[in-house]
């Protein structure tokens, strides 16, 4: 309780305590209690200023800290989208690598059924099996109802691919391995028929006169025939029937103007009685090539050509290798 007693420019303070206790009581200045007013008024407004500024920083900071954490979840969302967009990419490569799978998985059939084919020309047989995805519409329509893929199916999707190419490696080392012994056992086999005077040497095909015990035309007694006659026009094309080296080109009375051509492998050809010589000794000529004409010089009865194969030196019969 303040009591304000005016005693020239003060004021008296007093307090009353409990019963039986004296009066307290203090004489102040008169500006006393207005001071002490200013100072707690100070105090409060200091106080409430600072709080007001904490208060500021603490919502700057809250702001800022929600700008970041904004941001950060924008950046967030985006590396998610674009994993998930690689995600999305990697399993329609996935996807696609199974669709070129079985596009080798086909074309690889394809080469079996070539594979085949070298085996044939080689002599030899094997069975392919299955058969390659046919082609065409069918091949190519879909439908039905789709879902989206799960991770487990397509990490399962995923190793049967990579197990498919696994397959698909060691089917084509081995089936290259396979081509490459058919195509040297194939390039042996037509260097061996180059060789061989398997064609015609003439245009015409009229035998006039076969290999063996023939009647002799100018003595009419039985003799030993070493090749055979094939009649035809003086002029007409004479062919190398194989490959091979002329080795001997020339003429006298009995053969007339001949060749004689060395093919190898112990095989050499004759042709006599010809018009005109277009080898010459040493040249090395091809299968089909001309290398002179059909005529009638030499011991001959009319326009032919003898036609000789010597094998391993001993006269064999032409027809054997010519085509029917």
């Amino acid at each position: 309780m303040i009591n304000r007693k005016r005693r020239r420019n003060k004021l008296t303070l007093v307090m009353i305590r409990e019963a039986n206790k004296p009066v307290w009581h203090k004489d102040v200045g008169k500006w006393t209690p207005w001071a002490l007013f200013a100072s707690v008024s100070i105090a409060v407004i200091a106080a409430s200023l600072w709080v007001f500024s904490m208060r500021s920083q603490y919502n700057q900071h809250i702001r800022l800290l929600s700008s970041q954490i904004q941001q950060e979840k924008k950046q967030r969302q985006e590396i998610v989208g674009e994993k998930n967009e690689m995600i999305g990419q990697l399993q329609n490569q996935i996807v696609m690598l199974g669709e070129e799978a079985n596009a080798v998985k086909a074309k690889l059939q394809e080469i079996e059924r070539l594979e085949q084919e070298l085996r044939n020309l080689s002599g030899q047989s094997q069975n392919l099996g299955a058969d390659a995805p046919k082609s065409g519409a069918a091949a190519t329509a879909e439908g039905g109802e789709w879902h989206d893929v799960t991770a487990s199916a397509m990490e399962s999707y995923s190793n049967s691919i990579k197990d498919e190419y696994v397959r698909l490696d060691e089917q084509m080392r081995q089936l290259s391995q396979e081509l490459s012994e058919h195509k040297k056992a194939l390039d042996e086999q037509i260097a061996l028929q180059r060789v061989s005077p398997s064609i015609w040497p003439t245009v015409s095909r009229i035998v006039t006169s076969g290999y063996g015990v023939r009647r002799d035309p100018f003595t009419n007694q039985p003799g030993y025939h070493n090749g055979i006659d094939i009649g035809g026009n003086i002029g007409d094309p004479v062919m190398a029937t194989a490959d091979g080296t002329v080795e001997f080109v020339g003429a006298d009375k009995t053969h007339g103007n001949y060749i004689i051509i060395d093919h190898g492998q112990g095989i050499k050809t004759e042709y006599l009685h010809l018009k005109s010589i277009r080898a010459r000794k040493g040249e090395k000529v091809a299968k089909g090539e001309t290398i002179g004409t059909l005529g009638n010089t030499g011991r001959s009865t009319g326009p032919h050509l003898h036609y000789q194969v010597i094998k391993s030196g001993e006269d064999v019969n032409p027809e054997h290798y010519l085509p029917h």
